[in-house]
């Protein structure tokens, strides 16, 4: 009788903490949707202040991050939903928020990257003095 109270004592500290590790990685991804939301918002405002607006690649860059922003807040609404209930079904629609979020994020960072490429070629040529 002792060692049942002792394990089911045991799975409800573990279930806690496993509660616990849940609501601080919901946290954490939400910090990261604000850092990235962030980053984007700064990044237009950099693009609208720019010497050179028509630039390609700071137009891409600029897409991706947004893109990046929006599949992070998907994300975080994913956690969120996923983590505030036992009901499975609920879980599993977090689960695919948090999909769709991740997609669009490595969509975003890889446009990102193009962009990235673009500025750094549009440097290199039009100013040869130039260096990365």
């Amino acid at each position: 009788m002792e060692n049942r109270a002792n394990y089911l004592k045991k799975n409800q500290e573990i279930e806690e903490l496993r509660k616990s590790l849940k609501k601080k990685i919901e946290a954490a991804v939400w910090l990261q949707a604000i850092g990235q939301v962030s980053e984007a918002i700064l990044l237009s405002k950099l693009y609208f202040i720019s010497d050179n607006p028509e630039s390609e690649g700071e137009k891409t860059v600029l897409t991706g991050a947004w893109i990046q922003a929006s599949g992070q807040l998907l994300e975080a609404l994913g956690v969120s939903k996923e983590v505030s209930t036992d009901n499975i079904d609920i879980i599993m629609e977090g689960q695919r928020i948090i999909i769709s979020g991740d997609f669009l994020q490595g969509v975003g960072g890889l446009i990102t990257s193009v962009g990235g490429a673009e500025v750094f070629n549009e440097e290199y040529f039009e100013k040869p003095d130039f260096l990365p």
